[in-house]
């Protein structure tokens, strides 16, 4: 299962994205994706829990405002993966039950447990609806940008096959 959210509000309305925002001045990368996971899904994750998958440079077409032909970097997007289950712990997991994508013989992740019967994924302020999808073929593509449609099945295709 995957957890997406669909946007609200601001950036991206209407759009379904991962969970992620602007790192403030005294946050790392991982800080501020722990922050914002917590603020768009109300799911607690020790840093331990996040792992970095890669880092991205957006960049949007000119504007016409200026002569400029060419496509200036807006955003780097630092992108970590976390593993979840529906139990009511937060433990590590043996290498038996390492998730798929995950080198068995060089990482114990932790995964970040919740009881679904007491703890509501949900965003404090609404800017994102939490929502999980059984299957990553079945996330609706033509509602994401463009660049994450692309990035996310790369990623999540090579995670389904990997041993």
């Amino acid at each position: 299962r995957i957890l997406l959210g669909l946007k609200n509000r601001g950036f991206g309305m209407g759009f379904y994205n991962s969970f992620g925002g602007k790192v403030e001045a005294h946050e790392t990368p991982l800080q501020s994706a722990q922050r914002e996971l917590k603020e768009e899904t109300n799911l607690d994750a020790p840093l331990t829990a996040f792992h970095s998958v890669g880092t991205m440079n957006f960049t949007f077409d000119n504007d016409g405002n200026d002569d400029s032909s060419a496509a200036l970097p807006k955003m780097i997007v630092h992108v970590f993966r976390v593993w979840v289950q529906a139990v009511p712990t937060v433990t590590p997991v043996s290498n038996d039950t390492v998730p798929p994508g995950v080198n068995k013989s060089t990482s114990t992740p932790t995964v970040v447990t919740f009881d679904p019967t007491t703890t509501r994924l949900e965003c404090r302020d609404n800017e994102i609806t939490p929502q999980w999808f059984d299957d990553w073929r079945d996330i609706p593509l033509h509602q994401m940008h463009a660049d994450d449609s692309l990035w996310l099945t790369r990623l999540l295709s090579s995670l389904s096959t990997s041993s």
